[in-house]
């Protein structure tokens, strides 16, 4: 599995391409592709991801080889590597934990007053 540091916020991830658990940050763009591919162990040590993301959690500027990252924009817009994001990453994480809390809350509200009816219809 791919070892990776969230370009925005420094969060170490598993995968270059996959939503930031920490921050729900997508690489879309191929920019955003190329810095989150070189931000990985297929091109740096752990030690060396860790070094970066604790610059970037530090608000310090990360330098990128300007030529690797052409290089990966290219490969990224030729679409040879960019699948289309999932559907359910268009949402952005915070929207989707309100989301899911909205639909439990319904959810609950929705069995007490089954419940209350069934409550009265019993009685």
């Amino acid at each position: 599995m791919t070892v990776a540091a969230c370009i925005k916020c420094g969060s170490i991830k598993f995968g270059a391409l996959v939503t930031c658990p920490s921050c729900g940050f997508i690489p879309v763009l191929s920019e955003d592709k190329a810095k989150s591919t070189i931000l990985t162990d297929h091109l740096l040590s752990q030690d060396e991801i860790e070094r970066f993301s604790a610059r970037i959690q530090e608000g310090q500027p990360v330098i990128y080889p300007e030529q690797v990252v052409q290089q990966y924009i290219a490969v990224y817009e030729s679409n040879a590597c960019s699948p289309l994001p999932r559907r359910r990453h268009q949402i952005p994480l915070p929207a989707r934990r309100v989301i899911g809390v909205i639909v439990i809350a319904l959810t609950l509200w929705l069995i007490a007053w089954l419940l209350v009816k069934f409550v009265q219809w019993v009685l």
